[in-house]
C-alpha cells in the first residue's frame, strides 16, 4: 500500500515537472488522496479524524509562526519562502513529539 502511495506521489511530481495542465494535476492528486484514504482504512485509522487533526496542527503552527515573526520585529507576510521555512522548523522544534 505504501509503495502505491509513493508511486502516485511520483506521478504528481512528474506532472509538476512537465508543467501539466490543472486538470491532469487534479487527476493525479485525486489518485494520491484515494490511496491515502485506502491506506488509512487498512491501518484502522479514521481518515476524517486524521485530516482534522492535521489541519488543526497546521493552524496552530501557522499562528505560532506569525507570532514569532512579529516578536522578531517583522511581518510573516513579508518573509520569503526560506524565512517561512525557518520559522516552520522553529515551531516544529518547540513542539513535543508524539
Amino acid at each position: 500500500m505504501l509503495d502505491k502511495l509513493l508511486e502516485e506521489v511520483g506521478e504528481v511530481r512528474a506532472e509538476f515537472d512537465c508543467g501539466a495542465d490543472p486538470a491532469r494535476l487534479e487527476n493525479e492528486i485525486g489518485d494520491v488522496l484515494f490511496v491515502a484514504v485506502n491506506l488509512a482504512h487498512h491501518a484502522s485509522v479514521d481518515f476524517s479524524r486524521a485530516l482534522r487533526h492535521a489541519n488543526a496542527k497546521f493552524e496552530r503552527r501557522f499562528r505560532k509562526m506569525e507570532e514569532l515573526a512579529a516578536a522578531d520585529g517583522g511581518s510573516f507576510g513579508k518573509l520569503d519562502l526560506a524565512g517561512q521555512e525557518a520559522l516552520w522548523q522553529r515551531v516544529k522544534a518547540q513542539e513535543p513529539t508524539a
